[in-house]
């Protein structure tokens, strides 16, 4: 085979890829319309592989003609610090080996489910 066959080949190949596997490369391009209440409907692949479900919240943001739209994640409570794992929150009346327990438990029986 030529370089130049190869070439074409290989051409061949990545814009199969591209067109079969669209999110490979992390960036999707699709046409997306607004309904008559204004929705959007967005692609099942990208809800999937950014873990969007329904209720989750996204944020939005415009820049000229340019729409950004962003997951809202909740903040963690507990995050490290230094090495020491520290909470992040509301202060808490609540004595910690009963929230502990509880949360153990709340957790054997999500599992047992």
């Amino acid at each position: 085979m030529s370089i130049r066959g190869l070439a074409n080949r290989t051409s061949l190949v990545y814009a199969i890829d591209r067109w079969y596997l669209p999110m490979y490369n992390g960036m999707m391009s699709s046409k997306i319309s607004i309904d008559k209440a204004g929705r959007v409907v967005l692609p099942k692949p990208l809800r999937d592989k950014l873990s969007l479900h329904p209720g989750d919240h996204l944020a939005i943001e415009t820049n000229d003609q340019v729409i950004t739209l962003r997951p809202i994640r909740p903040q963690p409570s507990i995050r490290k610090k230094r090495g020491i794992w520290v909470y992040h929150g509301e202060p808490s009346h609540d004595d910690i080996v009963d929230f502990i327990a509880s949360e153990r438990e709340a957790r054997i029986r999500e599992l047992a489910d």
